[in-house]
Protein backbone atom coordinates (compact mmCIF):
# COMPACT_ATOMS: atom_id res chain seq x y z
CA UNK A 1 0.00 0.00 0.00
CA UNK A 2 1.22 3.86 -0.57
CA UNK A 3 0.23 6.56 1.83
CA UNK A 4 -0.18 9.60 0.58
CA UNK A 5 0.07 12.34 2.85
CA UNK A 6 -1.40 16.33 1.69
CA UNK A 7 -0.46 19.00 4.49
CA UNK A 8 -2.65 21.92 4.03
CA UNK A 9 -2.87 25.11 5.53
CA UNK A 10 -5.21 28.38 4.51
CA UNK A 11 -6.10 26.56 1.28
CA UNK A 12 -8.75 27.10 -0.89
CA UNK A 13 -11.37 24.20 -0.97
CA UNK A 14 -11.75 24.21 -4.52
CA UNK A 15 -8.05 24.37 -5.00
CA UNK A 16 -7.61 21.52 -2.10
CA UNK A 17 -10.12 19.33 -3.50
CA UNK A 18 -8.19 19.45 -7.21
CA UNK A 19 -5.25 17.98 -5.02
CA UNK A 20 -7.50 14.99 -3.16
CA UNK A 21 -8.78 14.17 -6.67
CA UNK A 22 -5.53 13.72 -8.25
CA UNK A 23 -5.06 11.11 -5.76
CA UNK A 24 -8.41 9.51 -6.46
CA UNK A 25 -7.68 9.11 -9.84
CA UNK A 26 -4.71 7.00 -10.00
CA UNK A 27 -4.36 3.94 -11.51
CA UNK A 28 -2.38 2.15 -8.66
CA UNK A 29 -5.22 1.44 -6.71
CA UNK A 30 -4.05 0.28 -3.23
CA UNK A 31 -3.81 4.18 -1.68
CA UNK A 32 -5.04 5.91 1.71
CA UNK A 33 -4.87 9.51 1.51
CA UNK A 34 -4.00 11.12 5.25
CA UNK A 35 -4.72 14.98 5.48
CA UNK A 36 -2.93 16.77 8.04
CA UNK A 37 -4.86 20.56 8.40
CA UNK A 38 -2.43 22.71 9.68
CA UNK A 39 -4.70 25.52 10.19
CA UNK A 40 -7.27 24.91 12.91
CA UNK A 41 -10.10 27.70 11.90
CA UNK A 42 -10.64 25.42 8.70
CA UNK A 43 -11.79 21.86 10.43
CA UNK A 44 -15.17 22.71 9.63
CA UNK A 45 -14.79 23.50 6.47
CA UNK A 46 -12.36 20.33 5.69
CA UNK A 47 -14.85 17.66 7.31
CA UNK A 48 -17.93 19.43 4.78
CA UNK A 49 -15.21 18.33 1.81
CA UNK A 50 -14.13 15.12 3.00
CA UNK A 51 -17.78 14.36 4.39
CA UNK A 52 -20.14 15.65 1.05
CA UNK A 53 -17.35 14.11 -1.76
CA UNK A 54 -15.59 11.61 -0.22
CA UNK A 55 -17.19 9.27 2.44
CA UNK A 56 -16.34 5.79 2.03
CA UNK A 57 -12.77 6.01 0.99
CA UNK A 58 -10.11 4.92 2.67
CA UNK A 59 -8.88 8.36 3.72
CA UNK A 60 -8.06 10.05 7.24
CA UNK A 61 -8.23 13.56 8.61
CA UNK A 62 -5.25 15.03 11.25
CA UNK A 63 -6.31 18.58 12.52
CA UNK A 64 -3.17 20.31 14.32
CA UNK A 65 -4.19 21.88 17.76
CA UNK A 66 -2.21 24.89 16.13
CA UNK A 67 -0.28 26.05 13.41
CA UNK A 68 2.92 23.99 13.37
CA UNK A 69 4.40 24.06 9.76
CA UNK A 70 4.30 21.78 7.09
CA UNK A 71 7.17 19.84 7.79
CA UNK A 72 5.94 19.18 11.37
CA UNK A 73 2.83 18.11 9.33
CA UNK A 74 4.31 15.92 7.13
CA UNK A 75 5.81 14.34 9.80
CA UNK A 76 2.71 13.49 11.75
CA UNK A 77 1.94 12.05 8.54
CA UNK A 78 4.66 9.57 8.45
CA UNK A 79 3.57 8.49 11.87
CA UNK A 80 0.04 7.66 11.05
CA UNK A 81 0.91 6.60 7.70
CA UNK A 82 -0.06 2.85 7.14
CA UNK A 83 1.91 1.61 3.69
CA UNK A 84 5.09 0.61 3.08
CA UNK A 85 5.71 3.68 0.64
CA UNK A 86 4.30 6.99 1.26
CA UNK A 87 3.79 9.67 -1.53
CA UNK A 88 4.06 13.40 -0.20
CA UNK A 89 1.53 16.00 -2.45
CA UNK A 90 1.35 19.71 -1.74
CA UNK A 91 -2.10 21.29 -1.45
CA UNK A 92 -2.08 23.26 -4.46
CA UNK A 93 -0.22 20.70 -6.99
CA UNK A 94 -1.54 17.85 -9.09
CA UNK A 95 -0.43 14.45 -10.17
CA UNK A 96 -0.86 12.97 -13.48
CA UNK A 97 -3.01 9.67 -13.58
CA UNK A 98 -0.48 7.39 -13.64
CA UNK A 99 2.46 8.62 -11.23
CA UNK A 100 1.96 6.43 -8.75
CA UNK A 101 1.78 3.29 -10.56
CA UNK A 102 5.25 3.89 -12.80
CA UNK A 103 6.95 4.63 -9.65
CA UNK A 104 5.74 1.71 -7.53
CA UNK A 105 7.23 -0.39 -10.40
CA UNK A 106 10.47 1.25 -10.44
CA UNK A 107 10.94 0.80 -6.58
CA UNK A 108 9.45 -1.97 -6.41
CA UNK A 109 12.18 -4.29 -8.57
CA UNK A 110 14.95 -3.78 -6.22
CA UNK A 111 14.95 -3.08 -2.34
CA UNK A 112 17.81 -1.48 -2.21
CA UNK A 113 16.37 1.27 -4.61
CA UNK A 114 14.90 3.75 -1.56
CA UNK A 115 13.59 6.43 -3.52
CA UNK A 116 11.80 7.45 -7.45
CA UNK A 117 11.37 10.59 -8.34
CA UNK A 118 10.09 12.06 -11.58
CA UNK A 119 10.08 15.12 -13.60
CA UNK A 120 7.03 17.58 -13.64
CA UNK A 121 5.65 20.54 -15.39
CA UNK A 122 5.73 24.42 -13.62
CA UNK A 123 2.50 25.87 -13.13
CA UNK A 124 2.94 29.87 -13.13
CA UNK A 125 0.09 32.00 -12.00
CA UNK A 126 -0.33 34.15 -15.46
CA UNK A 127 -0.75 30.60 -17.04
CA UNK A 128 2.36 29.74 -18.92
CA UNK A 129 3.80 26.17 -18.43
CA UNK A 130 7.25 24.58 -19.16
CA UNK A 131 8.65 21.04 -18.17
CA UNK A 132 11.42 21.22 -15.19
CA UNK A 133 14.94 20.60 -16.25
CA UNK A 134 16.24 18.04 -14.02
CA UNK A 135 19.65 16.90 -14.11
CA UNK A 136 18.79 13.43 -15.34
CA UNK A 137 22.27 11.99 -15.47
CA UNK A 138 23.10 11.14 -11.86
CA UNK A 139 23.92 7.55 -11.96
CA UNK A 140 27.89 8.39 -11.46
CA UNK A 141 28.02 11.15 -8.86
CA UNK A 142 24.19 11.30 -7.56
CA UNK A 143 25.18 12.89 -4.24
CA UNK A 144 28.04 15.23 -5.57
CA UNK A 145 25.08 16.52 -7.99
CA UNK A 146 22.47 17.04 -5.54
CA UNK A 147 24.90 18.98 -3.11
CA UNK A 148 25.13 21.09 -5.85
CA UNK A 149 21.28 21.86 -6.90
CA UNK A 150 18.04 20.28 -5.36
CA UNK A 151 17.46 18.21 -8.93
CA UNK A 152 14.49 16.48 -7.34
CA UNK A 153 12.16 19.05 -6.80
CA UNK A 154 9.83 19.30 -3.98
CA UNK A 155 8.00 16.92 -2.00
CA UNK A 156 5.23 16.40 -4.52
CA UNK A 157 7.72 14.30 -6.92
CA UNK A 158 9.01 11.21 -4.97
CA UNK A 159 7.78 7.76 -3.52
CA UNK A 160 9.80 7.36 -0.91
CA UNK A 161 9.79 3.68 1.22
CA UNK A 162 8.25 4.37 4.90
CA UNK A 163 11.02 2.23 6.73
CA UNK A 164 13.92 5.12 5.02
CA UNK A 165 11.69 8.17 6.06
CA UNK A 166 11.70 6.49 9.75
CA UNK A 167 15.24 5.89 10.24
CA UNK A 168 15.93 9.28 9.19
CA UNK A 169 13.40 10.76 11.49
CA UNK A 170 11.81 12.62 8.43
CA UNK A 171 11.75 16.27 8.02
CA UNK A 172 13.90 18.41 9.59
CA UNK A 173 11.60 21.19 11.54
CA UNK A 174 14.16 23.59 12.38
CA UNK A 175 15.10 24.84 8.74
CA UNK A 176 12.55 27.48 7.66
CA UNK A 177 13.05 26.31 3.96
CA UNK A 178 14.75 23.71 1.79
CA UNK A 179 13.40 20.80 4.21
CA UNK A 180 12.98 18.72 1.22
CA UNK A 181 16.17 19.59 0.01
CA UNK A 182 17.81 18.35 3.24
CA UNK A 183 15.72 15.30 3.43
CA UNK A 184 17.21 14.42 -0.53
CA UNK A 185 20.70 15.00 0.98
CA UNK A 186 20.09 12.49 3.62
CA UNK A 187 18.21 10.11 1.63
CA UNK A 188 21.11 9.84 -1.07
CA UNK A 189 24.09 10.15 1.36
CA UNK A 190 22.76 6.81 2.28
CA UNK A 191 20.44 4.67 -0.26
CA UNK A 192 20.29 4.44 -3.87
CA UNK A 193 17.56 6.64 -6.11
CA UNK A 194 15.84 6.03 -9.18
CA UNK A 195 14.58 8.71 -11.80
CA UNK A 196 11.89 8.58 -14.12
CA UNK A 197 12.50 10.73 -17.11
CA UNK A 198 8.47 11.63 -17.58
CA UNK A 199 6.78 14.19 -16.50
CA UNK A 200 4.27 13.17 -13.55
CA UNK A 201 3.52 16.22 -11.50
CA UNK A 202 1.60 19.69 -12.10
CA UNK A 203 3.87 21.92 -9.83
CA UNK A 204 2.19 25.11 -9.12
CA UNK A 205 4.17 28.31 -8.32
CA UNK A 206 2.44 30.63 -6.18
CA UNK A 207 3.70 34.23 -5.06
CA UNK A 208 3.02 34.05 -2.07
CA UNK A 209 5.60 30.10 -1.49
CA UNK A 210 8.62 30.47 0.35
CA UNK A 211 11.07 29.89 -2.80
CA UNK A 212 9.98 33.42 -3.04
CA UNK A 213 10.81 34.30 0.12
CA UNK A 214 14.69 35.35 0.25
CA UNK A 215 15.49 35.31 3.84
CA UNK A 216 13.94 32.22 4.13
CA UNK A 217 15.76 31.02 1.06
CA UNK A 218 18.82 32.15 2.60
CA UNK A 219 18.51 30.36 5.99
CA UNK A 220 17.92 27.61 4.37
CA UNK A 221 20.70 26.99 2.52
CA UNK A 222 23.35 28.49 4.97
CA UNK A 223 21.87 25.44 7.38
CA UNK A 224 22.12 22.62 4.37
CA UNK A 225 26.16 24.64 4.55
CA UNK A 226 26.61 23.88 8.20
CA UNK A 227 24.40 20.44 8.84
CA UNK A 228 26.12 18.60 5.40
CA UNK A 229 29.49 20.48 6.30
CA UNK A 230 31.53 17.27 6.39
CA UNK A 231 29.72 16.34 2.49
CA UNK A 232 30.60 19.94 0.97
CA UNK A 233 34.21 19.04 2.58
CA UNK A 234 34.05 16.29 0.67
CA UNK A 235 32.29 17.96 -2.55
CA UNK A 236 33.70 21.41 -1.88
CA UNK A 237 32.72 22.20 -5.75
CA UNK A 238 29.66 21.07 -4.62
CA UNK A 239 29.54 24.01 -2.30
CA UNK A 240 29.62 26.30 -4.85
CA UNK A 241 26.61 24.98 -6.11
CA UNK A 242 24.75 26.57 -3.32
CA UNK A 243 26.62 29.82 -2.78
CA UNK A 244 25.48 30.63 -6.29
CA UNK A 245 22.48 30.16 -5.61
CA UNK A 246 22.53 32.63 -2.68
CA UNK A 247 24.36 34.94 -4.36
CA UNK A 248 21.39 34.79 -7.28
CA UNK A 249 18.92 35.23 -4.61
CA UNK A 250 21.01 38.62 -3.39
CA UNK A 251 21.58 40.23 -7.12
CA UNK A 252 17.82 39.78 -7.41
CA UNK A 253 16.96 41.64 -4.55
CA UNK A 254 20.07 43.97 -5.36
CA UNK A 255 21.34 43.15 -1.73
CA UNK A 256 25.43 43.58 -3.18
CA UNK A 257 27.59 43.82 -0.06
CA UNK A 258 25.82 40.44 0.96
CA UNK A 259 26.98 39.25 -2.49
CA UNK A 260 30.82 40.10 -1.61
CA UNK A 261 30.18 38.61 1.64
CA UNK A 262 29.32 35.41 0.56
CA UNK A 263 31.85 35.33 -2.85
CA UNK A 264 34.82 35.41 -0.16
CA UNK A 265 33.13 33.34 2.06
CA UNK A 266 32.81 30.96 -1.04
CA UNK A 267 36.82 30.48 -0.71
CA UNK A 268 37.15 28.49 2.06
CA UNK A 269 35.61 25.36 -0.16
CA UNK A 270 37.16 26.24 -3.52
CA UNK A 271 40.20 28.79 -2.85
CA UNK A 272 40.28 28.83 -6.62
CA UNK A 273 37.11 29.77 -7.37
CA UNK A 274 37.00 31.65 -10.54
CA UNK A 275 33.69 30.14 -11.67
CA UNK A 276 31.81 31.87 -8.76
CA UNK A 277 33.76 34.96 -9.69
CA UNK A 278 32.70 34.77 -13.45
CA UNK A 279 28.94 33.85 -12.07
CA UNK A 280 28.73 36.66 -9.57
CA UNK A 281 30.05 39.14 -12.64
CA UNK A 282 27.43 37.59 -15.32
CA UNK A 283 24.78 38.11 -12.65
CA UNK A 284 25.82 41.20 -11.40
CA UNK A 285 25.59 42.64 -15.10
CA UNK A 286 23.02 41.36 -15.97
CA UNK A 287 20.63 43.06 -13.32
CA UNK A 288 22.34 46.17 -13.98
CA UNK A 289 21.89 46.12 -17.80
CA UNK A 290 17.67 45.45 -17.08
Amino acid sequence: MISVIITTYKREMLILKRAIDTVWNQTYSDVELIIVNDYPPYIEKINQLIEKNYMGKRLFIIHNEANMGACYSRNEGIKNANGEYIAFLDDDDEWFPEKLSKQYAAISKNSNIAMVYCSGINVYSNGNKNEMSFIKDTCDTPLKNLLATNYIGGSSFPLIRKEVLCELNGFDTVLLSSQDYDLWIRIVSEYNIVFISEPLVLYYIMEDSITSNPSKRIQGYNTLLRKHKVLYQRFPQSAIGIFKSIISVYVEHRYYNKVAYYLLKSFQYFPYNLSLLRFWSICLLKKLLL
